[in-house]
């Protein structure tokens, strides 16, 4: 970004660049002045963003591309790796989120819960209904996320069932002490479900595999304050949390944006579902994330100096629909 290490591929209404070699010149990477073809540090995924950013910058995304997130679970996060306990609290200037779930289930971490909670609040948009009927298989559920279904202790079958419990089970709390008053607001992002995992598993499942009733406060949220995500960008940034939580958070503050802000790196720490040991470590993998980012959201005007982020106005990364007369709406 700002520093001479990360450049964002795209300012402002710039288009992208319209092929591979174009976007490939137009990184330079951190270990070597190679460009991404020849340097083997950056491998295969990087090669897949590249692939994936031409692929978007190409076309608007169409209404099926167009997913959701409430914007309660952008502005606090998940952990993004398994947590010591059931609880998880993260900041967000004044207030605080504390996540948490019952000791027998345990919290929800990782990739998995971001994309359920991306799914729950489609349907809940799409449908305008608190009951959520997951009525597709896990493997359907995978593909349209462009995740490979994999048995085995330490495949994606068993992490999809382990956290679509968790994640159901979850519940944000949001609360905020002051000198002059104090305020605390709950929601579990369910109030019921029932989950049937032998439907759940099979592709041609006669039964309903999940009834999920969305919990009153979460499906308020979800339906007053959600934010478009293009499911291209999501399909693309999956592998990484903190990736999906960036340019989740990035595409939610541009739409309010009036001028450039300044946002120091520990207060994405303390707000993102991260657990560095030191701030130089959180800036590596911040730096990381950002730039992968940038690959499928060119259009983004960020940069990072040192340890600050600076945001400028910048479009959405699912451009408003249009009206018959032509205005943004």
């Amino acid at each position: 970004m700002a520093e001479s290490c990360r450049q964002p591929l795209c300012r402002g209404n710039q288009r992208p660049p319209s092929s591979r070699s174009a976007w490939a010149g137009s990184v330079e990477t951190e270990n070597s002045g190679e460009d991404v073809d020849g340097s083997p540090a950056l491998g295969r995924r990087v090669n897949r963003l590249l692939d994936a950013g031409i692929a978007i910058s190409d076309q608007r995304p169409k209404t099926s591309e167009i997913v959701y997130l409430a914007s309660c679970f952008i502005r606090f996060t998940l952990p993004h790796r398994r947590p010591p306990g059931n609880t998880s609290i993260r900041q967000d200037g004044s207030l605080t989120g504390s996540f948490s779930a019952p000791s027998d289930v345990g919290l929800a971490y990782g990739r998995w819960p971001r994309l359920l909670l991306m799914y729950l609040t489609t349907q809940a948009v799409r449908m305008r209904s608190r009951d959520i009927y997951l009525d597709i298989s896990m493997k359907r559920f995978m593909r349209k996320f462009g995740i490979s279904a994999t048995g085995g202790v330490n495949g994606s079958i068993r992490q999809f069932k382990e956290q679509l419990l968790k994640t159901t089970s979850t519940s944000l709390t949001v609360s905020s002490i002051a000198n002059d008053g104090a305020f605390l607001l709950n929601r579990p992002v369910a109030d019921t479900y029932t989950l049937c995992w032998d439907a759940l598993c099979s592709e041609g499942a006669h039964r309903q595999p999940a009834i999920i009733r969305l919990g009153e406060r979460a499906f308020s949220e979800m339906t007053k304050s959600a934010v478009p995500l293009d499911l291209r960008d999501i399909k693309a940034l999956q592998q990484s949390p903190l990736a999906l939580d960036i340019y989740c958070w990035l595409t939610f503050r541009v739409r309010s944006l009036i001028r450039p802000t300044f946002i120091p790196l520990n207060a994405f720490q303390n707000q993102f579902g991260a657990a560095y040991k030191t701030d130089a470590d959180f800036k590596r993998a911040f730096t990381t994330a950002l730039h992968e980012v940038s690959f499928v959201y060119p259009a983004v005007n960020v940069s990072l100096r040192e340890y600050t982020l600076i945001l400028q106005r910048s479009p959405t990364s699912v451009p408003p629909a249009r009206s018959s007369s032509g205005r943004a709406v």
